[in-house]
């Protein structure tokens, strides 16, 4: 009944909050339902809170399919930047409306990737649209008060280097490199402490020479 209600709500933003909702609320309780009936079984001294029948694993399915399945595979609501001059549907970037498992992975480059490996050129024509929030005149509305020095004099807002201007506007961008950075760093110590936990502390010097021999 609920879902029929969101099939009919015209208000898009109203239907994507309630849409949202509803995911959360099916998550958590095929969350629940995994701690107390999956869980168990991947252990050996814990057991299922529930009957083990048919019922509760028809449960579980269908809260897994319809909380954690349909949200990830289920293609996003495309939403405007410019809610009065919003792009067409002829010429939406894919990542603006696929699905979060796709977004997460860039499974919606797949078939530009196949199309250009299967052609010595690409043609320009074939590339994705430009997405309206990365289009030069929504950045620079967006940004100009932040990174123009003048505007900022004007605005009695303190003078500061460019850099940190940059900085402060795509802060979002240098957090998730930074992040990245990091979990690659991370990687590699693990990778080199194991080293040395097996082999031992002289396995690091690789390029040590053999010893002479008498």
């Amino acid at each position: 009944m609920f879902s029929l209600l969101l099939l009919r709500l015209r208000h898009d933003k109203l239907r994507r909050r309630l849409t949202t909702h509803i995911d959360i609320l099916l998550f958590l309780a095929f969350g629940i339902f995994a701690y107390r009936d999956i869980w168990p079984q991947f252990t050996y001294y814990l057991e299922m809170s529930d009957l083990d029948n048919a019922i509760t694993w028809s449960r579980i399915a269908l809260l897994g399919v319809a909380g954690v399945l349909i949200p990830l595979l289920r293609p996003r609501t495309y939403v405007p930047v410019d809610p009065l001059n919003p792009t067409p549907e002829d010429q939406l970037h894919p990542e603006q409306t696929a699905p979060l498992l796709f977004y997460v992975f860039y499974e919606f480059m797949t078939g530009l990737v196949w199309r250009a490996w299967k052609t010595p050129a690409l043609p320009y024509d074939e590339l994705h649209p430009l997405a309206d929030y990365d289009r030069a005149q929504h950045l620079y509305d967006k940004h100009i008060e932040t990174l123009d020095p003048v505007r900022r004099r004007k605005a009695g807002k303190k003078v500061r280097h460019l850099f940190f201007s940059i900085l402060a506007t795509f802060r979002t961008e240098f957090i998730v490199v930074c992040e990245l950075l990091d979990v690659n760093a991370s990687d590699s110590r693990s990778y080199h402490g194991v080293h040395l936990r097996v082999y031992g502390d002289g396995a690091c010097h690789f390029h040590q020479p053999p010893p002479p021999v008498h």
